[in-house]
Protein backbone atom coordinates (compact mmCIF):
# COMPACT_ATOMS: atom_id res chain seq x y z
CA UNK A 1 0.00 0.00 0.00
CA UNK A 2 1.19 3.43 -1.16
CA UNK A 3 2.02 5.69 1.89
CA UNK A 4 -0.91 8.33 2.23
CA UNK A 5 -0.81 11.39 4.02
CA UNK A 6 -3.91 13.32 5.44
CA UNK A 7 -3.40 16.57 5.35
CA UNK A 8 -5.63 18.51 7.63
CA UNK A 9 -5.73 22.49 7.33
CA UNK A 10 -4.64 24.23 10.19
CA UNK A 11 -7.99 26.77 9.42
CA UNK A 12 -11.22 25.34 9.19
CA UNK A 13 -13.82 27.99 7.99
CA UNK A 14 -17.22 27.93 8.84
CA UNK A 15 -19.58 29.08 6.46
CA UNK A 16 -21.15 32.52 7.40
CA UNK A 17 -24.73 31.93 8.03
CA UNK A 18 -26.25 34.45 5.42
CA UNK A 19 -27.37 37.65 7.29
CA UNK A 20 -31.11 38.47 6.90
CA UNK A 21 -31.55 42.09 5.77
CA UNK A 22 -32.35 44.61 7.98
CA UNK A 23 -36.10 46.11 7.68
CA UNK A 24 -35.14 49.86 6.10
CA UNK A 25 -35.99 52.39 8.82
CA UNK A 26 -38.95 55.15 8.46
CA UNK A 27 -37.54 58.52 7.27
CA UNK A 28 -39.28 60.88 9.73
CA UNK A 29 -39.16 64.76 7.52
CA UNK A 30 -39.63 67.22 10.15
CA UNK A 31 -40.85 70.10 8.53
CA UNK A 32 -40.72 73.62 10.26
CA UNK A 33 -44.41 74.71 11.04
CA UNK A 34 -45.14 78.10 9.95
CA UNK A 35 -47.64 80.18 12.49
CA UNK A 36 -50.37 81.36 10.63
CA UNK A 37 -51.39 85.31 10.54
CA UNK A 38 -53.79 86.57 13.11
CA UNK A 39 -57.31 86.41 11.26
CA UNK A 40 -58.06 90.07 10.60
CA UNK A 41 -59.59 91.99 13.01
CA UNK A 42 -63.73 92.98 12.54
CA UNK A 43 -64.93 96.52 12.50
CA UNK A 44 -67.37 96.56 15.92
CA UNK A 45 -70.80 96.14 15.08
CA UNK A 46 -72.44 99.52 14.75
CA UNK A 47 -75.46 100.09 17.07
CA UNK A 48 -78.90 99.97 15.72
CA UNK A 49 -80.33 103.41 14.68
CA UNK A 50 -83.43 103.92 15.59
CA UNK A 51 -86.38 103.97 13.44
CA UNK A 52 -87.50 107.04 12.13
CA UNK A 53 -90.77 108.36 12.37
CA UNK A 54 -91.88 106.89 8.94
CA UNK A 55 -90.78 103.83 9.75
CA UNK A 56 -92.23 103.99 13.09
CA UNK A 57 -95.40 104.59 11.47
CA UNK A 58 -94.84 101.79 9.01
CA UNK A 59 -94.50 99.64 12.00
CA UNK A 60 -97.97 101.10 13.87
CA UNK A 61 -99.62 100.24 10.42
CA UNK A 62 -98.04 96.60 9.87
CA UNK A 63 -98.83 95.97 13.36
CA UNK A 64 -102.48 97.22 12.73
CA UNK A 65 -102.56 95.05 9.81
CA UNK A 66 -101.65 91.80 12.03
CA UNK A 67 -104.19 92.34 15.08
CA UNK A 68 -107.29 92.65 12.77
CA UNK A 69 -105.91 89.23 11.01
CA UNK A 70 -105.65 87.63 14.67
CA UNK A 71 -109.41 88.76 14.97
CA UNK A 72 -107.96 91.85 17.27
CA UNK A 73 -110.39 95.02 16.30
CA UNK A 74 -108.09 98.36 16.03
CA UNK A 75 -109.93 101.89 16.06
CA UNK A 76 -108.37 104.43 13.98
CA UNK A 77 -108.39 107.70 15.25
CA UNK A 78 -107.93 109.52 12.02
CA UNK A 79 -105.29 110.49 9.29
CA UNK A 80 -102.44 113.40 10.73
CA UNK A 81 -102.92 116.06 8.57
CA UNK A 82 -98.83 116.30 8.61
CA UNK A 83 -97.98 113.40 6.78
CA UNK A 84 -101.56 112.31 6.01
CA UNK A 85 -100.78 108.33 7.72
CA UNK A 86 -103.51 107.23 9.41
CA UNK A 87 -102.88 107.05 13.44
CA UNK A 88 -102.96 104.15 15.50
CA UNK A 89 -101.38 105.08 19.04
CA UNK A 90 -101.14 108.65 20.96
CA UNK A 91 -103.40 111.68 18.77
CA UNK A 92 -103.01 115.63 19.56
CA UNK A 93 -106.20 117.41 18.53
CA UNK A 94 -105.84 120.98 17.25
CA UNK A 95 -106.91 124.11 14.92
CA UNK A 96 -109.56 121.10 14.14
CA UNK A 97 -107.28 118.84 13.14
CA UNK A 98 -105.46 115.50 14.52
CA UNK A 99 -101.85 115.02 14.36
CA UNK A 100 -99.24 112.54 15.63
CA UNK A 101 -97.25 113.74 18.51
CA UNK A 102 -94.51 114.16 16.63
CA UNK A 103 -95.78 115.83 13.47
CA UNK A 104 -97.56 118.56 16.25
CA UNK A 105 -94.41 121.05 15.84
CA UNK A 106 -93.85 124.80 16.21
CA UNK A 107 -93.60 126.02 12.19
CA UNK A 108 -90.62 128.18 12.82
CA UNK A 109 -88.60 125.97 14.73
CA UNK A 110 -89.97 122.75 14.35
CA UNK A 111 -89.49 121.83 17.93
CA UNK A 112 -92.24 119.18 19.48
CA UNK A 113 -94.94 121.14 20.85
CA UNK A 114 -96.59 118.12 23.02
CA UNK A 115 -98.92 119.25 25.51
CA UNK A 116 -97.35 123.07 25.72
CA UNK A 117 -98.78 125.84 25.29
CA UNK A 118 -99.18 127.40 21.66
CA UNK A 119 -100.05 130.45 19.63
CA UNK A 120 -101.94 130.17 16.63
CA UNK A 121 -101.23 132.26 13.04
CA UNK A 122 -103.11 131.82 9.38
CA UNK A 123 -103.52 128.45 10.90
CA UNK A 124 -100.28 127.43 11.71
CA UNK A 125 -99.20 126.54 15.56
CA UNK A 126 -96.08 128.75 16.77
CA UNK A 127 -94.00 128.24 20.38
CA UNK A 128 -94.31 131.18 22.64
CA UNK A 129 -90.68 132.34 22.17
CA UNK A 130 -91.19 131.93 18.07
CA UNK A 131 -94.73 133.33 18.29
CA UNK A 132 -93.51 136.48 20.11
CA UNK A 133 -90.35 137.01 18.03
CA UNK A 134 -91.53 136.98 15.06
CA UNK A 135 -95.40 138.45 15.23
CA UNK A 136 -95.52 140.66 18.66
CA UNK A 137 -94.87 144.49 18.28
CA UNK A 138 -91.50 145.44 19.99
CA UNK A 139 -90.71 148.50 22.07
CA UNK A 140 -89.67 151.45 20.59
CA UNK A 141 -86.92 151.75 23.34
CA UNK A 142 -85.36 148.37 24.00
CA UNK A 143 -86.60 146.56 20.90
CA UNK A 144 -87.26 143.63 22.84
CA UNK A 145 -91.21 142.04 22.18
CA UNK A 146 -93.81 143.13 24.39
CA UNK A 147 -96.09 140.43 25.70
CA UNK A 148 -97.93 142.26 28.37
CA UNK A 149 -99.18 145.86 28.66
CA UNK A 150 -98.40 148.03 25.88
CA UNK A 151 -98.43 152.16 25.36
CA UNK A 152 -98.28 153.19 21.94
CA UNK A 153 -97.60 157.05 21.45
CA UNK A 154 -95.69 158.92 18.28
CA UNK A 155 -97.12 156.13 16.49
CA UNK A 156 -94.47 153.68 18.29
CA UNK A 157 -94.85 150.91 20.68
CA UNK A 158 -93.50 151.02 23.74
CA UNK A 159 -93.07 148.74 27.41
CA UNK A 160 -94.54 151.48 30.21
CA UNK A 161 -91.62 151.58 32.04
CA UNK A 162 -89.72 152.46 28.57
CA UNK A 163 -91.95 155.24 27.70
CA UNK A 164 -90.63 158.23 30.00
CA UNK A 165 -89.20 161.91 29.46
CA UNK A 166 -86.40 162.69 27.50
CA UNK A 167 -84.97 164.67 29.44
CA UNK A 168 -85.52 163.56 33.51
CA UNK A 169 -86.54 159.85 32.32
CA UNK A 170 -89.43 159.93 34.74
CA UNK A 171 -92.07 158.17 33.51
CA UNK A 172 -95.36 160.30 32.81
CA UNK A 173 -98.36 160.43 35.24
CA UNK A 174 -101.90 161.45 34.60
CA UNK A 175 -100.89 164.80 32.91
CA UNK A 176 -99.62 163.10 29.98
CA UNK A 177 -96.60 164.36 27.69
CA UNK A 178 -95.39 166.85 25.44
CA UNK A 179 -93.81 166.10 21.70
CA UNK A 180 -91.18 168.31 20.64
CA UNK A 181 -88.66 166.67 17.56
CA UNK A 182 -90.12 163.47 17.61
CA UNK A 183 -89.49 163.40 21.84
CA UNK A 184 -91.98 162.96 24.70
CA UNK A 185 -91.16 165.36 27.79
CA UNK A 186 -92.89 165.43 30.81
CA UNK A 187 -94.77 168.84 31.49
CA UNK A 188 -92.15 170.77 33.76
CA UNK A 189 -89.25 170.20 31.00
CA UNK A 190 -90.97 170.80 28.16
CA UNK A 191 -91.94 174.45 29.11
CA UNK A 192 -88.64 175.03 30.73
CA UNK A 193 -87.02 174.35 27.65
CA UNK A 194 -89.29 175.11 24.84
CA UNK A 195 -91.97 177.39 26.58
CA UNK A 196 -91.51 181.52 25.88
CA UNK A 197 -90.10 183.31 28.76
CA UNK A 198 -91.90 186.23 30.47
CA UNK A 199 -90.59 189.36 29.76
CA UNK A 200 -90.76 190.45 33.41
CA UNK A 201 -89.97 187.57 35.32
CA UNK A 202 -88.18 185.49 32.82
CA UNK A 203 -89.91 182.11 33.92
CA UNK A 204 -91.93 180.03 31.49
CA UNK A 205 -95.02 180.84 30.25
CA UNK A 206 -97.40 177.72 30.73
CA UNK A 207 -100.51 178.95 29.98
CA UNK A 208 -102.25 182.73 28.96
CA UNK A 209 -99.79 185.20 28.11
CA UNK A 210 -99.86 189.28 26.99
CA UNK A 211 -98.00 189.66 23.47
CA UNK A 212 -96.77 193.40 23.52
CA UNK A 213 -93.45 195.28 22.71
CA UNK A 214 -92.18 192.10 20.96
CA UNK A 215 -92.18 189.77 23.80
CA UNK A 216 -94.34 187.65 26.00
CA UNK A 217 -96.33 188.74 29.18
CA UNK A 218 -97.64 186.70 32.38
CA UNK A 219 -100.97 188.82 32.57
CA UNK A 220 -99.83 189.64 36.02
CA UNK A 221 -96.41 190.67 34.90
CA UNK A 222 -97.43 193.31 32.39
CA UNK A 223 -98.09 195.85 34.36
CA UNK A 224 -96.63 199.78 35.10
CA UNK A 225 -93.54 200.36 35.77
CA UNK A 226 -93.85 203.26 37.90
CA UNK A 227 -96.66 202.40 40.04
Amino acid sequence: LSDFKLNRNDTYAKPEKPKSPSPPQPIIHIQQQQQAPPPPQQPPPKEPTPPVADELDCMLGSLATHMTEQGVTTTQKGACCACDKPIVGQVITALGKTWHPEHFTCAHCTHELGSKNFFERDGRPYCESCYHELFSPRCAYCDGSILDKCVTALDKNWHPEHFFCAQCGNTFGEEGFHEKDGKAYCREDYYSMFAPKCGGCNSPIMENYISALNTQWHPECFVCRDC
